[in-house]
C-alpha cells in the first residue's frame, strides 16, 4: 500500500488523490499478470473510484468552461470597455477574447483528461501519447501557419483551439473508453461523462439568449454609451440598454445555476465537502 511507483504522475487538487492510488493499482496489475475476466474486489474499488473521479471533475471543469463559452462572447465587448475604454473596444480585441473564453472550455476539459492518461497508463500508453504530442504539435504549427496571417490574433486562438480538441478526441477514444470498457463497464459510453440533458439545454437557450441581447441590446447602446452618458441626450437610453443586457445575463445565469443544482447536485456536493470527490473510494482502497 505504501510502496510508490516511480514515472510521470499528475496532481489534481482534490481529485489526485484518487488518480494517483488508481495509477499505483493499474501499473502493479499491468506488470505482474493480465488483466482477468473475474475481477476481485480490489480492482473494482479501483475502477469505481476513477470512474467516480474522473465523472466529477470532469462534470465540475465542463461546467465552469461552458460558462466562460456561453457568456465571455456576449460580455468582452463590454468588460474591455470598461476596463480598458474604446482605446481597447473599438479593435478587434472583444472579438479575440470570445474566441479565448471558447478556448477556455477546451482546456478545462483537457486539462482533466490528460491527468486522467497520466495517472492510469502503463508506460507503454504513456509512450505513445508522447508520439501523439509530437503529432498535434506539428498540426497546431500548420494551423498557425494557415490561420495566423488570415486572422491574426483570433487565427492564433483557433490553432489552439484545433490543438486542444484533438488531444481531447485522443484521450476520450484512445485511452479513457478502452479503460472502462476493458474492466468492469463494458457498456460504457463517452456521453455518461457529459452533462445532463436538462443543463445542456440551459446552456443553449442561454448562449441564444445573450446573443440576441447582445445584437438587439447592447449593441444599439454601442461601445461607448458609458461616455456619451456624461453629453445628455440619448446617453440614459443607453445606459439603459446596458443595464437590460446585464440583466439578461444575470437571468439566463440564474437559470443555469438552477439548473446544475438540480441536475448533478449529487455530484458535486462531495466534491466541496471534506476529502473531495472520490475521497471516501480512495480510503475503501488503502484500506485494502
Amino acid at each position: 500500500q505504501k510502496q510508490r511507483e516511480s514515472g510521470p504522475g499528475v496532481e489534481v487538487q482534490g481529485g489526485g488523490e484518487a488518480f494517483t492510488a488508481a495509477a499505483t493499482t493499474t501499473r502493479q496489475q499491468a506488470s505482474s499478470r493480465p488483466i482477468q475476466r473475474k475481477k476481485s474486489r480490489g480492482s473494482l474499488l479501483v475502477t469505481n473510484l476513477v470512474h467516480t473521479t474522473l465523472r466529477s471533475w470532469l462534470l465540475l471543469l465542463g461546467l465552469i468552461g461552458l460558462t466562460f463559452a456561453v457568456f465571455g462572447p456576449a460580455f468582452s465587448h463590454l468588460a474591455l470597455h470598461l476596463l480598458y475604454g474604446s482605446t481597447w473596444s473599438a479593435t478587434q480585441a472583444p472579438l479575440a477574447l470570445s474566441f479565448f473564453s471558447v478556448y477556455v472550455l477546451f482546456m478545462a476539459v483537457n486539462g482533466i483528461c490528460e491527468a486522467f492518461v497520466q495517472g492510469t497508463s502503463t508506460e507503454r500508453g504513456l509512450s505513445t501519447y508522447n508520439i501523439w504530442m509530437i503529432l498535434f504539435s506539428v498540426l497546431y504549427m500548420g494551423a498557425v501557419m494557415v490561420l495566423l496571417p488570415r486572422y491574426g490574433s483570433i487565427g492564433l486562438v483557433l490553432a489552439n483551439i484545433f490543438k486542444m480538441a484533438c488531444r481531447i478526441l485522443v484521450c476520450m477514444v484512445a485511452y479513457i473508453r478502452p479503460y472502462f470498457r476493458e474492466r468492469t463497464i463494458p457498456n460504457f459510453t463517452l456521453s455518461s461523462l457529459l452533462p445532463a440533458r436538462p443543463v445542456l439545454a440551459a446552456y443553449a437557450g442561454a448562449a441564444v439568449a445573450l446573443q440576441c441581447s447582445a445584437r438587439w441590446v447592447y449593441a444599439e447602446g454601442g461601445a461607448a454609451f458609458f461616455v456619451r452618458v456624461v453629453g445628455g441626450g440619448g446617453a440614459h437610453a443607453s445606459v439603459v440598454r446596458g443595464a437590460l443586457h446585464v440583466g439578461v445575463g444575470v437571468a439566463c445565469l440564474a437559470v443555469v445555476g438552477m439548473s446544475v443544482a438540480t441536475s448533478h447536485r449529487d455530484v458535486l456536493e462531495p466534491m466541496f465537502s471534506r476529502g473531495g470527490g472520490g475521497g471516501r473510494e480512495a480510503k475503501a482502497l488503502k484500506r485494502d
